[in-house]
């Protein structure tokens, strides 16, 4: 009896390990498969940014000249507009340099220094505050979790992704989740832990077939 209960417990152990070592295949198949979508996706939003960038130069302009308008309309015109930053930038002007530093951080890690893109970064999130701009903060955030995970600090990135998720749900606007919960997705397999990894990828298909027609807003370029 004994040796008969020694037998049936060696072959549930070699069940089980066999199991798990399929299953552990099929989470590392998934989690390759999906990095080479993201990848795919990244180098898409590279030809896109062009695009945006015009974009961000003439609501720039537009702001500027709405501020004016409203400046004349005003009872006391002699500051026109409230100041942002240290060198008391104009709507326009803050708006502009927000702008250009995302742009200098996606062109710091396309030459591969992280360091210079979260600087760059950690400014802009401070012009998107001082300006209230969700929308400006959570691009800033995507971001500096690119930085942070070029550079090699993938907790920091996971922190900077998940705050990009919440400021999606403050403006219920889910504008480039789907690249952020497979960027999460990617950064768990990384740090080794495939269970996490394979609910965020499952997260990211879920998003896709929910709305396939997603596009980033014009920060998110």
């Amino acid at each position: 009896m004994l040796i008969g209960l020694q037998a049936f417990a060696l072959v549930g152990c070699l069940v089980t390990g066999t199991l798990a070592r399929r299953r552990r295949i099929e989470v590392e198949g998934l989690n390759n498969r999906l990095r080479q979508i993201n990848s795919e996706l990244l180098q898409r939003s590279s030809v896109e940014e062009l695009v945006c960038s015009a974009d961000e130069d003439r609501e720039a302009v537009l702001a500027y000249r709405n501020a004016l308008e409203n400046a004349l309309d005003a009872p006391a015109a002699a500051h026109p507009m409230e100041g942002y930053g240290p060198d008391n930038m104009s709507l326009a002007q803050a708006r502009r340099t927000l702008s250009g530093l995302l742009r200098k951080g996606k062109e710091a890690l396309r030459e591969s220094d992280p360091g210079e893109a979260v600087l760059a970064a950690k400014q802009a999130q401070k012009i998107a505050r001082e300006l209230t701009d969700v929308r400006a903060e959570r691009a800033v955030l995507r971001l500096l979790a690119r930085g942070y995970r070029a550079d090699g600090n993938l907790e920091r990135c996971l922190k900077a992704l998940q705050h990009s998720l919440e400021l999606s749900s403050q403006l219920d606007e889910p504008s480039g989740d789907v690249d952020v919960l497979g960027a999460i997705g990617d950064t768990y397999t990384d740090l080794g832990d495939l269970e996490k990894a394979a609910e965020y990828y499952d997260r990211c298909f879920k998003a896709i077939q929910e709305d396939p027609s997603s596009t980033s807003s014009m920060w998110d370029c």
